[in-house]
């Protein structure tokens, strides 16, 4: 039996509870997803306040980040498929970007009816005074596993992240 914390005890209780209810319920599935859910969750609130500290999102991040590598303009649909967002969000995010001088929106060249955004100098140096800080920061996180660890830990949220559709259809 999994140690149980007082923070999990509510959890474990109810968990017990419903597993009476529901014959053939399997219980360790479900602590597995809640700690995903948690580790999520704790990974999106850290990411959150470290990138607020630059005035930043994890989207707008994102959306530099394509930016940058992409050495050059990009449209707003075209980065919208990079960052695997929505094109009204990324309407919002590059919205953001522009107001903080980080982005600049110009006419496709290639198509006067559209528009292509960029980095501005401002922006590939906030890119590049954050990453050094970002990047270790990323690397102390996951300090406690060895190499082989991660690797399994990659793994098996692929294997996961493979049948993860199924929550949703």
């Amino acid at each position: 039996m999994a140690l149980i914390l007082p923070a999990n005890k509510i959890l474990h209780e109810t968990l017990e509870r419903v597993a009476r209810e529901i014959p053939g319920l399997d219980k360790q599935s479900i602590r597995t997803h809640i700690s995903i859910a948690k580790f999520s969750s704790d990974c999106t609130g850290s990411y959150e306040a470290h990138f607020a500290r630059f005035g930043l999102s994890q989207g707008r991040f994102a959306v530099l980040m394509v930016l940058i590598n992409a050495g050059g303009p990009m449209t707003p649909a075209n980065l919208a498929d990079a960052v695997s967002v929505k094109r009204a969000t990324m309407t919002g995010l590059v919205d953001v970007l522009k107001k903080g001088g980080w982005v600049e929106t110009r006419r496709n060249p290639d198509d006067g009816r559209s528009l292509v955004i960029q980095l501005t100098s401002k922006g590939i140096a906030r890119i590049k005074d954050l990453m050094p800080d970002h990047l270790d920061r990323m690397s102390r996180s996951l300090a406690s596993l060895t190499d082989q660890e991660q690797q399994d830990f990659i793994t098996l949220m692929h294997k996961i992240s493979a049948r993860v559709a199924t929550l949703s259809q």
